[in-house]
């Protein structure tokens, strides 16, 4: 039960220590009119250590609005509950520590009591900004006879300046370079179905079904 380093096939060990600070703003307001339109803001700020000062201070909202329309029409036949709701939102996003300067890394080997230093091969970028994700979403919520419903749903997601590892001439030194770029967009469309099989006083069979 003798546990040492040099004993060990691999004469290797790390210590990583990295600090990283966020501070918050938050707030959100809820609205609602008649019990049949519905009102959602929000909004956030934050401040991330890992981005220069300059850019280190983002603020992103939020927005969400629903009308349930069985309750202002009144008898929709077999539709007994029916809903419209839409939304937008924007999301920040900040990186990891120590990605605004070129550092060097110590490393000693514990068997030959050797030191030497070493470069990340990702060159820092002292000008990064944050992240950005924008979503739109709608749907159209259905329920017939309390027994049958149907959501349906469409979205959309924009991230902008993505924090990435950009390819770059290793004659330069490094073999990336950190930089904000890109516009990634993702759109889709989600249909779910909803049924009570059985709903007897003392057994209740649900089953749902999801196309996206």
């Amino acid at each position: 039960d003798f546990y040492a380093i040099s004993a060990g096939k691999e004469h290797k060990a790390e210590f990583t220590n990295t600090e990283k600070q966020i501070n918050s703003i938050y707030g959100a307001v809820s609205l609602s009119y008649a019990d049949q339109l519905y009102l959602d803001l929000t909004g956030r700020n934050d401040w991330s250590s890992t981005l220069p000062k300059a850019n280190n201070s983002y603020f992103y909202p939020s927005v969400g609005a629903s009308w349930i329309f069985s309750e202002t029409i009144g008898s929709l036949g077999p539709v007994s509950f029916g809903k419209l709701r839409a939304s937008w939102a924007q999301v920040g996003n900040d990186t990891d520590a120590y990605k605004l300067e070129d550092y060097y890394t110590l490393n000693y080997n514990l068997r030959d009591e050797l030191m030497n230093v070493t470069r990340n091969d990702t060159r820092a970028n002292p000008d990064l900004k944050h992240e950005t994700v924008q979503s739109v979403e709608a749907g159209l919520e259905l329920l017939f006879g309390n027994r049958l419903g149907v959501d349906v749903s469409w979205y959309k997601t924009n991230t902008f300046d993505q924090i990435i590892k950009l390819d770059i001439p290793p004659a330069t030194g490094y073999k990336f370079d950190l930089v904000n770029a890109g516009n990634v967009q993702n759109t889709g469309v989600e249909v779910a179905l909803n049924a009570t099989l059985v709903g007897a006083s003392n057994l209740t069979w649900e089953s749902s079904i999801n196309w996206s």
